[in-house]
């Protein structure tokens, strides 16, 4: 048995969710109860985890990430899911990717300004 819906229902997005109260204290969190919280792509989480270990140096500088086959394996993701973290990952310019038989991603020092601004994401 299906309910009808009002005409001017519109599904929730998928990628949100809503806060939870944190309890008679108020939210710990800062958020209202109810408000939407944005849950991050797939790629993003793949994206910071690379960069997690480029900025702690697990990675230097003029190394070639692992073959996109073992990245998708280890991430447990699809090719384009990988690449997009890629393109974020050059848009930040920590890796440069190049194409051909001696392409691939290589990572880039980061220069102050990427180094601070991913202290700042850490420290908030």
């Amino acid at each position: 048995m299906s309910v009808p819906l009002p005409a001017d229902h519109t599904a929730p997005d998928p990628r949100t969710r809503l806060a939870r109260p944190a309890g008679p204290a108020g939210p710990a969190n800062g958020r209202a109860f109810g408000q939407r919280i944005r849950v991050p792509k797939t790629a993003e989480l793949v994206a910071a985890e690379l960069r997690r270990k480029i900025v702690r140096g697990e990675l230097a500088e003029g190394d070639a990430l692992p073959s996109e086959a073992a990245l998708m394996a280890e991430f447990a993701v699809s090719r384009p899911t990988l690449r997009e973290a890629f393109r974020v990952l050059e848009s930040e310019s920590l890796v440069s990717i190049r194409r051909g038989a001696r392409g691939g991603a290589r990572v880039e020092l980061p220069n102050g300004n990427v180094a601070a601004s991913y202290a700042g994401l850490v420290l908030e």
